[in-house]
């Protein structure tokens, strides 16, 4: 688990979207995706829903964010 994997999580929690968070940080899609996803498997939980209008947190997503935040 990396500091920038968390600071990831925590702004796409905060925006509820990858992409306007990709936008945000200037930063591609693809880069916060594969982040996100090597930290649901280090961490072997999902920590994100994907749906067709952004993401959501599950429960333990949103226990790691006020963790990280």
């Amino acid at each position: 688990m990396t500091f920038q994997q968390l600071s990831y999580l925590v702004e796409v929690a905060k925006t509820g979207s990858i992409n306007k968070t990709s936008r945000q940080l200037f930063v591609s899609q693809s880069c916060i995706s594969s982040s996100l996803q090597q930290l649901e498997n280090e961490l072997n939980v999902k920590l994100l829903t994907r749906n067709s209008r952004g993401v959501e947190l599950t429960a333990e997503g949103k226990e790691l964010v006020q963790y990280a935040a």
